[in-house]
């Protein structure tokens, strides 16, 4: 599992396609750009499967991240073979979900960025004045260094608050909720950056054992996460629809 397999090609060749698809799409959209409205119903419901699917593929890489720390911690004592044995059957295991698990994380992330574009996307179509955000800067901005620390949060907030009341500032969802979601955001990314570092350096057993702590609390991140994420999806979808139809019987 160590070498460069056909597998390992091909999710890099997805991971590139993926990123040069959204280079393209936030090139082409701008503020002159002409938007039509258009329901954000299908893209929630994809993106709310996909979730659920990464959600339970992320429970079983816990159960066996847990594995792996009671191996570690029982090979700080005794290396004996049986235990090297059982740690790298359950590495295998791991390595096998990871290759299967990262299909449906691509493709969440994609049906993710593709809502908030749509969704900022409606806010234009819509006519709404005095907007900070395009479409292709509110995905744009989490590709930007330093700026995506705060931009895709603010055209997020953008998003919420101008789906209810247009001009207004009133929204249905929490200002809490909101920042709360981001500082999961912040904290997820900051987990698996230290558990990519560890892992390059995941030469001695506290090494791993490192890499699996923070494989664990990115694990955890997740789920707060997503259901903070989804929330939020599913609010702004029912605003946009119910905004769409008081626009339509006018």
């Amino acid at each position: 599992m160590g070498s460069f397999s056909f597998w390992h090609l091909a999710i890099v060749l997805c991971i590139v396609g993926t990123i040069a698809f959204l280079v393209i799409v936030v090139l082409r959209s701008g503020r002159k750009a002409v938007y039509a409205f258009k329901p954000l119903a299908g893209l929630a419901n994809w993106l709310t499967g996909g979730i659920a699917l990464t959600l339970l593929l992320g429970a079983i890489a816990w159960a066996f991240y847990l594995v792996e720390f009671r191996l570690l911690a029982a090979l700080q004592n005794e290396a004996s073979a049986d235990l090297v044995a059982a740690f790298e059957k359950n590495a295998e295991r791991m390595n096998s979900l990871g290759l299967i698990m990262i299909w449906p994380v691509i493709v969440t992330t994609i049906l993710g960025f593709c809502w908030i574009y749509r969704a900022s996307a409606n806010l234009w179509a819509r006519k709404e004045e005095d907007l900070a955000f395009t479409p292709g800067g509110a995905i744009g901005f989490y590709f930007v260094p330093i700026l995506s620390l705060f931009l895709p949060f603010q055209a997020m907030k953008e998003i919420c608050v101008r789906s209810e009341t247009g001009k207004g500032t009133a929204t249905s969802i929490s200002p809490r909720l909101l920042l709360l979601w981001w500082l999961l955001f912040i904290a997820a990314w900051v987990a698996k950056l230290a558990k990519n570092h560890f892992n390059r350096n995941g030469d001695t057993i506290d090494g791993i054992l490192s890499a699996n702590y923070a494989a664990q609390i990115e694990l955890a991140l997740l789920f707060p996460l997503s259901i903070t994420f989804l929330i939020i999806v599913r609010r702004v979808t029912r605003l946009q629809s119910a905004a769409a139809t008081h626009s339509s019987s006018r």
